[in-house]
């Protein structure tokens, strides 16, 4: 049974949109996670500060977690758009070259991908710095 490509564009859309939404709540959770270990190093520098460079390793960990299911995620998000590219490139398709909504978004010059890489890389390495310091420092801030 073959499927129509308007029924196809349109489940494309669909899954655009799941994929989409369910990249934003990973990010959510991110900054979600971010906010707690924010208020547990508080807690932490507080309480027991020879020990407060644990809180920022954690973060660092939960970083390379939530960096990695994004970048397993990617491929969803990238599919639906080269789908949807490939079906607006049809000529049966019928749809007008202003129109086209998924050759649009592979034309852009920086992704999101590629912020979100960025972002995970410099509070990896942030992370990482405050820890060594931390360390080094007994958990003594300046």
């Amino acid at each position: 049974m073959p499927i129509s490509i308007e029924e196809l564009y349109k489940h494309m859309f669909e899954e655009h949109r799941f994929a989409s939404e369910y990249r934003l709540k990973i990010l959510a959770s991110w900054g979600v996670v971010y906010a707690a270990f924010a208020a547990a190093f508080a807690w932490v520098h507080r309480e027991a500060l020879p020990l407060s460079w644990v809180v920022t390793l954690l973060a660092g960990v939960f970083t390379v977690i939530f960096w990695v299911g994004d970048r397993r995620h990617r491929a969803a998000v990238g599919g639906s758009k080269t789908i949807g590219k490939n079906i607006e490139s049809d000529s049966s398709s019928g749809i007008p070259g202003d129109r086209r909504y998924f050759s649009t978004l592979l034309e852009e010059d920086i992704t999101h991908s590629t912020v979100i890489d960025w972002f995970a890389v410099a509070m990896l390495v942030l992370l990482v710095l405050a820890t060594g310091y931390l360390i080094c420092r007994h958990g003594a801030l300046p």
